[in-house]
């Protein structure tokens, strides 16, 4: 924001999408806009030289008390701003789909067996809730399209980026299981489910098992370090 209290037009149109509480930060040349988010995946909070930061945690911050557009009340705004938070903090497609499309190898998206892949279902299960809410049938976006979404982009992670894996654990969820028919028979179009695989896969940041294996590696160098 400058001087004269221009938005970009990328700052715009969050303002506009939150539609909540925002005041002017204390330089003068930023805003704070506060949400009420319960459940939100706040998994990256800012990139480098980047105009957009987002925290649930962590932080304090000055409320100057400057309302922009008038004095808002909080809103809860889940599903925006974990569209925003996917949107402009996660990776972009280009970035990741290169070493996606390849798909074997010892790389970030390396491939795991079949009884790797459901041992990293099981675990992401036991430890993520919101992979756990979603698999259970939570749909947190209203949107059927965008809650089957969420899952897989959860899949992508647990399922190391394999689209196949993905797709069958999609099918086998209690999420699957509770549409109506209308639906289910979307999810069996040839294009439908490959499309969302390939949409989460394009903007997984990391995987189950490439963390895994970096966790071994730094257990590893901690040992011969100790020696």
């Amino acid at each position: 924001m400058d001087e004269a209290g221009t938005l970009t037009p990328q700052a715009r149109e969050i303002v506009g999408q939150l539609a909540s509480y925002a005041e002017i930060s204390p330089s003068g040349t930023g805003m704070h806009i506060f949400v009420l988010a319960p459940d939100a995946n706040i998994t990256r909070h800012r990139k480098k030289d980047f105009f957009l930061e987002i925290y649930s945690e962590g932080r304090y911050f000055t409320v100057t008390g400057n309302a922009r557009g008038g004095v808002l009340p909080i809103e809860t705004r889940t599903a925006t701003l974990q569209a925003i938070h996917d949107k402009y903090l996660l990776p972009e497609q280009r970035d990741a789909a290169p070493n996606i499309a390849h798909g074997a190898g010892r790389g970030l998206y390396a491939t795991a067996s079949m009884p790797e892949q459901r041992h990293f279902l099981r675990t992401g299960l036991e430890r993520d809730k919101v992979f756990r809410a979603l698999w259970a049938g939570e749909r947190r976006h209203g949107n059927e399209s965008a809650d089957d979404q969420a899952l897989m982009n959860k899949l992508a992670y647990w399922c190391n980026a394999n689209p196949d894996a993905m797709i069958r654990a999609f099918l086998s969820s209690p999420h699957h299981a509770q549409k109506d028919e209308l639906h289910k028979k979307k999810c069996q179009r040839p294009d439908y489910l490959p499309n969302t695989a390939k949409n989460a896969c394009a903007t997984v940041y990391s995987t189950a098992q490439a963390d895994s294996e970096r966790w071994q590696q730094n257990r590893r160098r901690e040992r011969s370090y100790a020696r």
